[in-house]
């Protein structure tokens, strides 16, 4: 194996201190010995920049995997490589044991054959593999790689290691809450940069536009989510990119963006009217509001996903606006989506460090239109914090 002989410098560019790697890969380890795993066989980008710190652009290309990592549940982890990704790494990560593929362009690709060599040397013919399967994890690469691999080590058991993961990175660490904020924070200044400029006849994509520009003006580094729309025509279609269609007066716009800095990413909403809101709009948003300071109350240790959940269905119902059609949150961090998810079905324990996505909206297509109010909070030793602070008191328009 390509070991280094010691310890190297630090990395220049290093996103967070050795300690806080240091920190994961022992949670990891401790959660794989529970569960009876030898290593964990990593390819998805968050996953490797949890554990690594990477930071690669390279993760758009399809033709050959960035890196691969393997964690050991005794040793330290080796992080596997194209050769020419060398530099990056060592500017980057803190990880000193490194493997090298050839180029895999090369048809003769040896991505399999360096894995499976690692793979025995780290855990034997007989390893149990946790692979990233499981909740919310999509791994990333070639299944003819992957195939070769378990061709190689037919002995070795292949196991669903989201459980693992997931003890990990759902409870986020103090630099990750602040980093969290950050990004939040900064996509706050965005929309309401945005909101000043608001008028009848901006495009979804020129709105769009404006609020990308502000947030890399304010330290964003990419865009995650924009979720820009409005009208009868447009409501329903969630999720959709931003068009050239003009916002027209009376219309509800759908102000839903996302932004990431360093790797962590945000999730926001705050619905405008476009000209003056009715008392019908203005009902709405107080019902949303109360919607999302019962979700708030209801984030707690000890407390479940479900129970935040409950606490939207019940304020909903009591308003008249019938079952909730959604999640009421969901975590957030380094994927826009990650558990807990604040839904009927989700009974985990809410735990400290816990960061969510809160969202409460109306969805009401043909009438009154699409209402939301989306923030981030971090759950506490006693209860949960804002990571956001843009004001509830009314709803945003135009007028």
């Amino acid at each position: 194996m390509n070991v280094p002989a010691g310890p190297r410098s630090s990395p220049a560019w290093a996103d967070f201190p050795a300690a806080e790697y240091s920190r994961r890969i022992a949670a990891a380890q401790a959660g794989m010995l529970e569960a009876g795993i030898d290593l964990l066989l990593l390819t998805q980008r968050q996953n490797i920049v949890y554990f690594t710190g990477l930071q690669s652009g390279h993760w758009v290309v399809q033709k050959l995997p960035t890196a691969l990592l393997l964690v050991s549940c005794r040793q330290d982890p080796v992080l596997i490589i194209p050769a020419h990704f060398a530099s990056t790494v060592r500017g980057t990560t803190w990880v000193e044991h490194l493997e090298f593929f050839a180029d895999p362009r090369d048809p003769s690709r040896s991505v399999s054959t360096v894995v499976s060599q690692a793979i025995l040397q780290l855990a034997g013919p007989a390893a149990v593999i946790g692979l990233e399967l499981g909740d919310s994890l999509v791994p990333r690469w070639d299944l003819a790689d992957y195939q070769a691999i378990r061709d190689a080590i037919p002995e070795a058991t292949f196991t669903a290691g989201a459980d693992v993961i997931w003890s990990c990175r759902m409870v986020k660490s103090r630099l990750e809450i602040d980093r969290l904020r950050a990004v939040a924070r900064l996509t706050e200044r965005a929309m309401l940069a945005v909101r000043d400029e608001l008028r009848e006849g901006m495009t979804e994509r020129e709105i769009a536009t404006r609020l990308a520009v502000n947030a890399f003006d304010l330290g964003a580094d990419d865009v995650v989510l924009s979720a820009i729309r409005s009208g009868r025509d447009r409501y329903s279609m969630a999720d959709s990119l931003p068009t050239d269609r003009p916002i027209g007066p009376n219309e509800m716009l759908i102000l839903h963006p996302g932004f990431a800095m360093r790797s962590y990413v945000s999730a926001l909403s705050h619905h405008t009217y476009v000209g003056r809101p009715t008392r019908q709009h203005r009902e709405a948003w107080a019902t949303i509001v109360r919607v999302q300071e019962a979700v708030l109350e209801a984030l707690h240790p000890g407390a479940t996903a479900r129970d935040a959940f409950d606490a939207s269905h019940r304020i909903m119902v009591e308003c008249g606006w019938g079952a909730v059609a959604g999640p009421a949150g969901h975590g957030i961090g380094l994927d826009l989506v990650e558990p807990p998810y604040l839904v009927a079905t989700d009974d985990r324990p809410l735990q400290p460090g816990m960061v969510l996505a809160l969202e409460s909206w109306i969805f009401d297509a043909q009438g009154l239109g699409v209402l939301g109010l989306g923030e981030m909070a971090v759950v506490t030793d006693d209860g949960a914090e804002l990571l956001t602070g843009l004001s509830r008191d009314e709803l945003w328009s135009t007028a």
